[in-house]
């Protein structure tokens, strides 16, 4: 006796007969799947026999082997392929004002988001197979239930809860991008500012601790008069006080020809050096480690 499951869709024909067609041979066991393939219309069916015998036990364990592969291929193609597609279309439908090498820069943070911002390999797969074994069950559910699968109507009926998961990434690049966006145009702003100031200074030296906290000098490694920085405070070691906006607002004040700066490789360190690089451009210099800095950075908070 033959348990026949038909599988349509529109889209991504040849992956998924690529896939199905891997099959067709011997699975574990011994089972044999045989796939034929029609067109109707704008789908194309593949129609996947398996010949067992239902009545029996061994039958029974056959016909979930049979249905847990088809539901393995489908699933791997909806990850894989249509997944992209469909993040495509949230953001389209949903923020369409965004030109169209915006929306693929959000489609590129919606896709990491999915795999909450891990930039490890391993991470990466681990997350995309957790999504995978979520589609798995919905449709291993539903071919339990039903002979016939159109993947276009499934993915839009029966996967509400993966849908909404990437509605979800979406909403979080587009926070991410929005943020990214007012970061650059702050920075594009600050630029402006320093290149329209007359410099108050020829060159100051900034001590730069793993802690945020930093103290600002001149070129004989003086602290800076009150009048240089127009009263900023430059060496409270305040936890109420952003150190690393504080040092960019003085900077920017000052707007010296060049910055020095001293510093070791901390996450503290690493956002305000960076925002430093991009606002001072050429003006700012890295020390890469002179003896007056060692010996101000060995005692760090």
């Amino acid at each position: 006796m033959s348990e026949i499951i038909s599988i349509a869709t529109s889209g991504h024909v040849e992956l998924l007969k690529s896939r199905l067609n891997a099959g067709s041979g011997f699975l574990a066991g011994g089972l044999k799947i045989d796939c034929a393939e029609e067109k109707h219309g704008n789908f194309t069916f593949f129609g996947c026999r398996l010949d067992i015998f239902p009545a029996s036990a061994e039958g029974k364990k056959q016909g979930e082997t049979f249905r847990y592969y088809l539901a393995d291929v489908v699933a791997d193609v909806i990850i894989n392929r249509w997944e992209r597609e469909l993040i495509r279309e949230i953001i389209r439908n949903n923020f369409g004002y965004f030109n169209e090498e915006e929306q693929e820069q959000i489609l590129c943070l919606a896709e990491k988001a999915l795999n909450n911002f891990e930039e490890n390999r391993g991470a990466i797969l681990f997350y995309r197979l957790k999504r995978k074994k979520q589609v798995m069950e919905r449709l291993q559910e539903y071919l339990h239930q039903n002979n016939h699968l159109v993947i276009e109507g499934f993915i839009r009926f029966r996967l509400k809860d993966y849908l909404q998961e990437l509605q979800q990434a979406v909403e979080k690049a587009v926070d991410e991008y929005l943020l990214e966006w007012e970061y650059k145009e702050f920075i594009r702003l600050l630029r402006h500012f320093v290149d329209l100031q007359r410099p108050r200074v020829a060159q100051v030296h900034v001590i730069l601790k793993n802690s945020g906290y930093f103290k600002i000098m001149d070129s004989e490694k003086r602290n800076l008069s009150c009048e240089e920085l127009e009263g900023f405070v430059f060496d409270v070691e305040d936890p109420d006080i952003d150190q690393g906006d504080l040092l960019i607002s003085t900077l920017v004040t000052v707007a010296p020809e060049r910055v020095f700066l001293h510093y070791r490789e901390s996450p503290k360190t690493g956002h305000i050096v960076e925002t430093l690089a991009n606002i001072f451009g050429s003006r700012l210099h890295r020390c890469q480690g002179c003896e007056y800095c060692r010996s101000m950075l060995q005692i760090n908070h």
